[in-house]
């Protein structure tokens, strides 16, 4: 393990762009006791939790990017465009390429998660989404355009795993739900941030905006601790200790520790033979089948197609501008989410918001059913129930499926198969993405428009069932506890206390 060890260093040493980091994985670099001191947080006090909230604020940062990256190609290809004749089929490229270097990114991180950790993972991503907005802007060139797309893509994918696994690994299970819903939120802020923007800006001024969150992270996140079961997990384990007493009251600290030592040290250095333990595939199948949900709920179309589908149901609210309506609904309810994951628990609010889901599509799908059969005078007199359903359909989304995932992805993952089988999650995540997107004119050929949306709201109703049968409440567990529901039984499994 010495030599991995050294060999990581090195890498890492090479490929960052930054200064030596003041964290507890370099104090044994500082001369300065006071530096030492500064990063230990003093008994009894609320150090530790500043530093914890700061920490994630630098690390969703990234994730306001992958928002804004999702989302961008709407606004920007009607002003590209103009500078630039762009074919159908290449237009279709540059908003497609952010999926596909999603699909290549996200089982990247999964190994980078090991080999670089948490934090510098995070870091990475920021090289990318810069690279890739420089490229877009550099000259009106498709070709060079798509390399930026796909750059972009790539970090975003690797964002979509970084992220929600260095925060939750990082939180006390108190307030770790609420945490993780920090991710899409800024998620979906950034995708609002980008229709804003993006009515106001040009294509070169809003690849500048988006690369100014991850210029955030790169500036911040260096000074903060990478997470301290990585550091368990690569054989550091007095880095580990001051990682954990940086996020954390030295009483917790202590007690969190063993805890998760016990579960290290079943570690294995072969994820995929350990996807054959039921304890182990249980959660991984649980949360493919969240990002299934998450996707087929429809609401890939909803973000790329919202214009074109209020100008098929004969909408009396202006397109554009319904687009800005529903991101900011989006993000308002994320933040509600924040006050309540931990309170009403994970299960439930996803079964509220299928449920929500399943009745908003299908009354979609009758409005669209009623004005093919009834003509233009229904779609005069009730033209504000697509805005309505829609909104609701979204506030329903936002609430449970849109952005739980995400937090089930970061809680039911055990440890030592976190990165590659949540790199494996998020790829089939934007491959569920890019499916539906670019089968939404077949599906409308073949379907019709209210077949499309009472298909997706059967699909709502089938996950609800599906919700309800198989993933347990992991509300106020620790990760250990969470792994232990699943199934996984050790000698010290019994007397393990909650932290």
């Amino acid at each position: 393990m010495g030599s991995n060890a050294w060999l990581r260093t090195r890498f890492t040493t090479a490929i960052s762009p930054f200064p030596p980091l003041r964290c507890p994985t370099t104090l044994k670099a500082m001369s300065s006791a006071e530096e030492r001191e500064a990063l230990v947080p003093h008994q009894g006090g609320n150090h530790w939790r500043r530093r914890l909230y700061v920490a994630v604020a630098a690390a969703v940062f990234n994730s306001i990017t992958f928002g804004m990256s999702f989302s961008y190609s709407s606004p920007a290809l009607p002003d590209i465009r103009k500078r630039i004749p762009l074919s159908d089929t290449q237009s279709d490229w540059f908003g497609s390429l952010h999926n596909v270097g999603g699909v290549l990114g996200a089982p990247a991180a999964g190994q980078l998660l090991h080999v670089l950790g948490r934090k510098n993972t995070i870091l990475l991503c920021t090289l990318g989404y810069i690279s890739g907005y420089l490229c877009i802007q550099a000259l009106p060139l498709p070709e060079l355009m798509f390399v930026g797309r796909l750059l972009c893509g790539f970090s975003s994918g690797m964002t979509s795993v970084a992220v929600p696994v260095f925060i939750s690994e990082i939180s006390p299970p108190a307030s770790r739900g609420a945490l993780n819903q920090t991710y899409p939120l800024t998620v979906a802020a950034g995708i609002l941030l980008s229709y804003v923007f993006g009515k106001w800006l040009d294509y070169t001024w809003l690849a500048t905006v988006c690369m100014l969150p991850p210029t955030l992270t790169a500036v911040i996140l260096p000074w903060a601790a990478d997470s301290p079961r990585w550091l368990l997990q690569v054989s550091r384990p007095q880095d580990a200790k001051e990682a954990l007493n940086y996020y954390r009251d030295s009483e917790s600290a202590e007690e969190e520790l063993a805890q998760i030592s016990r579960t290290i040290d079943d570690y294995s250095s072969s994820p995929i033979s350990e996807l054959g333990q039921p304890h182990i595939l249980k959660p991984f199948l649980c949360t493919l089948l969240a990002m299934f949900l998450q996707r087929f709920s429809g609401v890939g179309i909803v973000v790329f197609y919202t214009e074109d589908m209020f100008k098929d149901a004969s909408s009396a609210v202006d397109p554009a501008d319904s687009a800005i309506i529903m991101g900011s609904v989006q993000a308002l309810c994320v933040v509600a989410t924040l006050f309540t994951v931990d309170r009403l628990g994970r299960r439930k609010m996803l079964l509220l918001s299928l449920a929500v889901c399943c009745v908003t599509l299908f009354i979609f799908g009758t409005f669209y059913h009623l004005k093919e059969a009834l003509g233009a005078s229904f779609a005069l007199d009730y033209g504000w129930v697509p805005l309505v359903s829609l909104c609701v359909f979204i506030i329903g989304y936002a609430f449970g499926i849109g952005s739980l995932p995400w937090v089930l992805l970061a809680e039911m993952l055990p440890l030592r198969i976190k990165g590659f089988a949540t790199g494996a999650a998020v790829s089939f995540n934007f491959l569920c993405l890019s499916l539906v997107t670019a089968e939404y004119h077949n599906a409308i050929a073949l379907l019709g428009n209210a077949g499309v949306y009472w298909f997706y709201a059967t699909i709502m109703a089938v996950g609800f069932l599906l919700i309800g049968k198989f993933i347990p409440e992991t509300k106020g567990k620790t990760l250990e506890e969470i792994e232990v529901i699943f199934g996984r039984r050790t000698a010290d499994t019994a007397d393990k206390g909650r932290v």
